[in-house]
């Protein structure tokens, strides 16, 4: 009687692991915002670099160059960072961080 009983007990809880198993990967591999894909990477970096690039030339009146561009990976984070200096000046370190999803906002995180 206890075996009939305990048998399918394991098979729903064998059924509900995979279901919650299922569902992290399903999170984990679609949870990624879609401009951090490896075909679209480029040209959100691309964008990232022009928006800071334009935003430091026109609140801070300086050129930069960009050293680094990175993001984290983590789901569904849209942020981007930039880590790079003042053009001419490898001292005068900027960092920023680009919002992806509000059009490449762009916020200044270290003071240059």
């Amino acid at each position: 009687m206890k075996k009939s009983i305990l048998n399918p007990i394991l098979m729903i809880i064998a059924g509900v692991i995979l279901v919650l198993a299922t569902w992290v990967y399903a999170i984990m591999d679609y949870g990624t915002p879609d401009e951090f894909s490896v075909e679209n990477w480029p040209k959100t970096e691309q964008a990232a670099k022009q928006a800071t690039i334009e935003h430091f030339k026109k609140v801070k009146n300086v050129d930069i160059v960009i050293d680094e561009v990175s993001f984290s990976g983590e789901y569904a984070t849209p942020e981007i960072y930039i880590d790079g200096h003042v053009a001419n000046n490898k001292q005068q370190k900027i960092a920023a961080t680009v919002n992806s999803s509000e059009h490449y906002q762009v916020n200044i995180t270290e003071p240059n």
